[in-house]
């Protein structure tokens, strides 16, 4: 957000030092209609979106969760909720990178994508890495009637060898030589 400057980086530092982010559940908006919540893995942010979608019914509301949270119940019932009422503005991503916080997903029997399918909910699979792919679904999914899941299939820190699907950077910051390397 810096890079792309909508925060300054003297202004994130007086967020921090006033504690107004890090830790589980943060609310802070940087600035108007960019980011409203920040959640942990608990599956708190479908439900949210389900209530800010309620309170913005012209607009898409998008949330992010990783593929571990799926085994948690709110999200399952956020899910049922929003194909149960058919609300129609809500983008849910899935960042399927096949690792949560502290192990390899060898099988996820709770993605399943046939029981995804029968929700009221449109659900795509695609390669998050291919921004293409990505452009051109969510230039679809904007413009539909329906909420819709994507499930972007990713590599956990892409690119980066040292970090590509190495838990411990699930809880760390690559050291600045790392860094460097891709700088």
């Amino acid at each position: 957000m810096i890079d792309k400057k909508i925060l300054k980086q003297k202004s994130l530092t007086n967020i921090k030092k006033n504690n107004l982010i890090g830790g589980q559940l943060d609310i802070y908006n940087f600035k108007k209609n960019f980011f409203e919540w920040n959640s942990g893995s608990l599956g708190h942010s479908i439900g949210i979106a389900i209530g800010m979608s309620i309170a913005e019914k012209n607009n898409k509301i998008v949330t992010l969760i990783g593929d571990a949270e799926i085994d948690e119940g709110s999200v399952w019932e956020g899910l049922f909720y929003i194909s149960d009422k058919k609300i129609n503005n809500v983008i849910i991503i899935i960042d399927r990178n096949n690792i949560s916080a502290s192990s390899i997903i060898k099988e996820k029997k709770s993605l399943d994508m046939n029981l995804l399918k029968k929700l009221n909910i449109q659900v795509i699979e695609l390669n998050g890495h291919n921004i293409d792919e990505l452009y051109r679904n969510f230039k679809f999914i904007f413009s539909s009637k329906k909420s819709s899941i994507i499930v972007a299939n990713t590599i956990k820190g892409k690119g980066i060898k040292e970090i590509e699907n190495n838990l411990k950077f699930s809880h760390h910051l690559p050291d600045i030589k790392i860094l460097k390397k891709y700088t």
